[in-house]
């Protein structure tokens, strides 16, 4: 299959959700609101991402913990890379915590600040597809001008 009808079925099947998601976050009555939804990983229907559902409750009450006690620092973040450098920081050191749970409750926070990413980062699944399509997977993040040009039709945050 081609890269630029992988991209339209992801258009027509998927991104809705992903939307959906980020605008459910960017509507929450506070930034604090925003942040313990997203550290907890819970969804509109006050259940766990299901792509995080293996990260033990303890770690989310630490990260929780954590990023709520330095929320000022995630609302006075530059950037989109300010918040999840900021977001980094505070729970990469909780054992069960890793690069998904860090960028997806980046992303959560960013929608509600209204910083959302200029580049594409990578963590398990975009880190497979960047290696399969022969980018420089073992950085952190691509910009958008490396990927090949299907892709750029995708703002950074839906290339999950």
């Amino acid at each position: 299959m081609k890269l630029d009808s992988i991209v339209r079925a992801y258009l027509q099947k998927h991104a809705k959700r992903a939307v959906d998601e980020l605008d459910w976050f960017r509507h929450q009555a506070t930034v604090l609101d925003a942040v313990f939804l997203a550290a907890t990983a819970t969804d509109r229907k006050h259940k766990r991402y299901r792509h995080q559902c293996r990260i033990p409750k303890r770690a989310l009450q630490l990260a929780k913990k954590a990023l709520t006690q330095d929320a000022a620092a995630l609302q006075s973040a530059a950037d989109f890379d300010a918040l999840y450098e900021t977001v980094k920081r505070c729970v990469s050191s909780i054992k069960g915590i890793g690069s998904l749970y860090i960028y997806d409750t980046s992303l959560r926070i960013g929608a509600r600040l209204q910083k959302l990413p200029e580049r594409v980062y990578l963590h398990a699944g975009t880190r497979r597809g960047a290696k399969a399509l022969h980018l420089d997977h073992r950085t952190e993040s691509l910009a958008v001008s490396e990927l090949p040009v299907a892709l750029r039709r995708l703002a950074p945050h839906l290339l999950l």
